[in-house]
């Protein structure tokens, strides 16, 4: 009731002022319950008065369903919130577990690339020993090959000095007598 009488003053004074403000001509007033006016204000009060009677149910039925619309889009949208903060809350998780595994592959691929690294340089190291003894023998086998040529040629001129010396020392007889000391020596033996 307070409601339709607030609204029925402002109806009357939103009325008296459009009245009363005239573009600045002299307004002559109107009686207040002239018969245009009174009826209009029946109107409005059979307006009301309806609207109160038959549209008071259906108008808080519809306020009460427009209020739980909202109250449940709200207990909805809380429940999407709580359930967004718990995706992102696993997903951080998550995130943190991944960077934990790459920070572990990083670590680990670290480790075989040092020992790679590490055999890589054990096998070069292997391998130039390898190189450095075959080196080695090698050069043991050309040593003794030359040495044993240098031992021939020594024996060679060796035998060819010692024949220019025997064959300058050595007379005709000698030559006779050493050849039936050989001839001899052979008979003997058979």
């Amino acid at each position: 009731m307070k409601l339709i009488f607030t609204v029925w003053l402002l109806l009357l004074g939103g009325v008296s002022a459009a009245w009363a403000s005239g573009g600045g001509e002299t307004v002559e007033m109107v009686p207040f319950f002239s018969s245009n006016f009174l009826w209009t204000c029946i109107n409005f009060a059979l307006v009301v008065f309806l609207l109160t009677k038959f549209g008071k149910a259906p108008m808080k039925e519809a306020l009460r369903a427009r209020k739980e619309k909202i109250a449940h889009t709200m207990n909805e949208a809380a429940e999407a919130r709580s359930l967004a903060e718990k995706a992102l809350k696993e997903v951080e998780q998550r995130l943190s577990e991944k960077d934990a595994t790459v920070k572990t592959i990083l670590d680990e691929s670290r480790e075989t690339a040092e020992r790679e690294e590490q055999l890589m340089i054990d096998q070069a190291e292997k391998a130039s020993l390898d190189i450095v003894e075959r080196a080695r023998a090698s050069v043991d086998v050309e040593l003794k090959k030359a040495m044993d040529q240098l031992k021939a040629e020594a024996v060679r001129l060796a035998l060819e000095t010692a024949e220019q010396k025997i064959a300058g020392m050595m007379t005709s007889e000698d030559q006779k007598r050493l050849v039936n000391q050989y001839i001899t020596g052979m008979e003997n033996r058979n």
